[in-house]
């Protein structure tokens, strides 16, 4: 059986450069349950697969505001363990 896996996507506010995309894509890579993190600062947006089982979209999104940074909403793509490769869809909104 294949463990479950989650993408969301942040998108962050406050960066400025290439250099504050790579520290919050290794505050991202660090967090436990993080499978893989990409963030551009052109887009200001973070891509992040995880295990929910390990990590919770409001934990990724405390470690970006951990590294002084901002999320403006996340979406989640959820792949859930089906032979069709199923998938679900969330549009959250945080203030």
């Amino acid at each position: 059986m294949r463990e479950e896996r989650a993408r969301v996507q942040l998108r962050v506010t406050g960066m400025t450069c290439t250099a504050c995309s790579r520290r919050v894509e290794k505050a991202l890579s660090g967090t436990a349950g993080v499978l893989s993190a990409n963030v551009n600062v052109a887009t200001e947006k973070a891509v992040v697969e995880y295990g929910p089982a390990s990590a919770s979209i409001e934990k990724l999104a405390g470690v970006v505001e951990g590294v002084g940074y901002g999320i403006v909403s996340l979406r989640l793509r959820t792949s859930v363990p089906e032979p069709l490769g199923f998938f679900r869809f969330a549009l959250l909104t945080v203030p």
